[in-house]
């Protein structure tokens, strides 16, 4: 396909697998982070994947579970863009057979200049993946179905007030921007549900 890069390449180690042995979810988006930051970097806005502000949204289609030693590459594209942001398209492929598995249709919220604008649409690719089902945000929480969360484990319950304590562990020096990102839903978390987000010091 015109206009698609690899972004990633590598394999499903058995470490990353669930007891069903199917790459964890998680995984998919630790590599989705390699292949966004690749794809910038090719689309000369190398900065812009990085942004702490950036917001992303993301329609996630799941084909295909890949298994432990699988091996799979990314192919990522802009598929559009406007003064607004840029739409960019990543599709992980089984690299044995060539079949789609996953398919993630993004949006960057982000200004770009007329020079990014102009150097993106250079580049445009078409979507060949499926459509994202259009849904409208909830007015309110009518027939929302109520759980237990915070019952087995009340010291998590997001009621006002109470305090969450959060303790990260870095093994490696080689990724601490990437655990800092995945785990600033932390403090939104707690604001939005009227809690106090406090880390350990």
């Amino acid at each position: 396909m015109t206009n698609w890069t690899e972004t990633y390449r590598g394999t499903v180690p058995p470490w990353q697998c669930d007891v069903t042995e199917h790459f964890t979810i998680a995984y998919y988006f630790d590599r989705l982070e390699e292949s966004e930051a690749n794809l910038a970097d090719e689309l000369g806005l190398s900065d812009l994947s990085r942004r702490a502000d950036l917001v992303r949204r993301m329609d996630v289609r799941f084909a295909r579970e890949l298994r432990k030693g699988a091996s799979f590459h990314v192919e990522s594209a802009a598929l559009g863009v406007d003064t607004d942001g840029i739409r960019v398209g990543h599709r992980f492929v089984d690299s044995a057979n060539g079949e789609v598995v996953t398919w993630f249709d993004e949006r960057w919220d982000a200004a770009l200049t007329s020079g990014q604008r102009g150097a993106v649409e250079a580049r445009l690719a078409a979507w060949n993946g499926p459509a994202a089902e259009q849904r409208t945000e909830p007015a309110g929480t009518t027939g929302f179905i109520p759980s237990a969360r915070g019952r087995v484990k009340p010291a998590m319950s997001m009621s006002p007030g109470i305090s969450l304590s959060v303790r990260c562990c870095i093994d490696s020096p080689m990724r601490p921007v990437s655990l800092a990102r995945r785990s600033a839903w932390i403090p939104s978390s707690c604001k939005s549900t009227g809690g106090v987000f406090q880390p350990l010091n």
